[in-house]
């Protein structure tokens, strides 16, 4: 089950944390911010041929890594 679920449940507050894709970097994850619950979101930039699509940089990272994929569109 999402991590993200329950907070919405709960009427928890949680912080999702925006992560451009990039070609070049795998950044390191938080689980927590500021004492709140954090899940990374994935985005991609308007338009840049260096980033490649939130769906694929999401393969990147472990299952057990929290994800919300945002795309820009």
């Amino acid at each position: 089950m999402s991590h993200v679920s329950p907070c919405f449940q709960q009427n928890q507050f949680f912080v999702l944390v925006e992560y451009l894709t990039s070609l070049h970097e795998i950044y390191p994850v938080r689980h927590e911010f500021a004492g709140y619950p954090a899940a990374m979101t994935l985005a991609d930039r308007v338009h840049s041929d260096h980033d490649i699509a939130p769906l694929e940089a999401s393969k990147s990272y472990p299952d057990s890594i929290e994800k919300v994929l945002h795309f820009s569109g």
